[in-house]
């Protein structure tokens, strides 16, 4: 019984590895679809949110407000730029809003890591001495 398992096994792993495969390209035309759009989307919200970062706004509301505006400009924007440019200029946009990402989100998070807010977050609470107990001698 185990030797017959372990045969029909190997017929079908060499049956599936021996079978061809084949895979064709349809078009080599590169789809646009989106692309303009999310790139445009991604930039114009990272150019807002890293302007606000360079003013050091503090409101939390003042990123979530201005990144949804400049996601909305830049995505009308890519519209457009999609509609009418190759599908090479709006796969750079699509890569240079994924690009930039990592850089935005360490500018917007570099006020949280100042100096001062650091030296105030590590000071530790001092403790007070206490005298060491000694031991009594019995009495």
């Amino acid at each position: 019984m185990r030797t017959q398992s372990s045969f029909l096994a190997t017929l079908t792993l060499a049956t599936l590895s021996l079978a061809t495969l084949s895979a064709h390209a349809e078009t080599t035309e590169v789809s646009t679809t989106g692309k303009g759009v999310v790139g445009g989307t991604l930039i114009g919200a990272e150019v807002v949110l890293t302007a606000e970062a360079a003013f050091k706004v503090q409101p939390t509301w003042a990123y979530v407000v201005g990144g949804l505006g400049g996601g909305a400009a830049g995505g009308i924007g890519g519209y457009f730029i999609e509609r009418d440019a190759s599908p090479r200029v709006t796969m750079f946009m699509l890569a240079g809003g994924m690009a930039l990402i990592i850089p935005v989100t360490v500018a917007i998070a570099r006020p949280q890591m100042s100096p001062s807010r650091n030296r105030r977050l590590r000071r530790a609470p001092t403790l007070r001495r206490r005298p060491a107990l000694l031991p009594q001698e019995p009495k």
